[in-house]
């Protein structure tokens, strides 16, 4: 069987190998665990993949008689790039909405709908796993927030930042005071020249809009005193 299941990625790569290299992705052959035989699209280390799919039917992976895609299914989820503010970094949310397209006897019209649903879904970053790309919707969320608890009069520069384990936003301001919001699993740790400042759950993150306030008109005052 994976000698045929082979040669249905040699045909996806001889009819659509330039897009799956401009998008850096190949395909790849996935046994589920039901039994299901996938064509997934991905890189080597699995984290860049695509959200279009092929299930096999029979007459794809048959070993008594000539192979054919009749009666396989490709789908593919619809995700959107949505840009977090002026960071530089991008949200990839996903939309809650599928299509599907069942394969007939002649494989043309599933050759050329594959090679316009790769480019047109584009590819996810999984797993914090390329820079300035995340699919935290809290954390692209809170930037709005953070913003809205900042003197408008202000030029602040929040900024992104990435660690081995979490992702973070940055700022100094006032100057000499850095901050920084950083998001450990379903809380937001907030600190001010290390100083702790709150710490939130990401259900409630406009609780950082007062936090942040209050310890702007604190730092303020110990400026006033010359402390």
């Amino acid at each position: 069987m994976e000698f045929h299941l082979l040669n249905r990625l040699a045909e996806i790569n001889l009819r659509v190998g330039p897009v799956l290299d401009e998008l850096g992705i190949k395909p790849r052959i996935v046994h589920r665990s039901d039994g299901a035989v996938l064509v997934q699209f991905k890189t080597s280390d699995q984290q860049t993949v695509s959200p279009v799919e092929i299930r096999l039917a029979e007459d794809a992976k048959t070993t008594t008689s000539p192979a054919s895609w009749k009666g396989s299914k490709m789908s593919a989820t619809f995700w959107e790039d949505i840009e977090i503010g002026d960071t530089g970094w991008t949200l990839q949310e996903f939309c809650r909405s599928h299509h599907k397209f069942d394969i007939g006897s002649d494989p043309e019209p599933f050759f050329t709908a594959l090679a316009e649903w790769l480019p047109g879904h584009g590819v996810i970053h999984l797993d914090r796993s390329k820079d300035g790309f995340t699919m935290n919707e809290d954390f692209a969320r809170a930037f709005k927030i953070i913003r809205t608890a900042l003197p408008d009069d202000e030029q602040i520069d929040v900024k992104c930042e990435r660690g081995p384990a979490s992702d973070a936003y940055v700022f100094n301001y006032p100057p000499g005071c850095d901050w920084r919001f950083e998001f450990v699993g379903r809380s937001v740790a907030v600190t001010a020249n290390g100083e702790e400042v709150t710490l939130v759950d990401t259900t409630e993150l406009k609780k950082l809009i007062p936090a942040i306030r209050t310890r702007l008109k604190e730092l303020s005052a110990r400026r006033n005193l010359g402390i």
